[in-house]
């Protein structure tokens, strides 16, 4: 399973990759690549998490509609700072 944080700074994108989430933070991940908006590039990368847990449902999370209407899942920073953290450029 691979999961996708987006859209966020280069430094942002650094930042989460080697120290990871908030831990009381809910993030909002999806399973497959966002659309992203191109016109904005300082928001143009996203963080990916892969080799998940092998308890982890993605299912047992809340599910919510962003703003451009795609589904997403709000999981907590703790959970997701156990998969390995990759820079992904939109």
């Amino acid at each position: 399973m691979v999961l996708y944080h987006c859209c966020v700074s280069l430094g942002m994108a650094r930042a989460l990759e080697l120290v990871g989430f908030m831990d009381h933070e809910l993030i909002a991940v999806t399973e497959h690549p966002p659309a992203v908006d191109r016109s904005n590039p300082d928001e143009a990368f996203g963080v990916v998490m892969l080799n998940a847990p092998f308890d982890f449902r993605l299912e047992d999370y809340p599910l919510r509609v962003n703003d451009k209407g795609m589904p997403e899942r709000l999981v907590p920073g703790t959970v997701l700072n156990a998969f390995q953290r990759a820079i992904w450029p939109v």
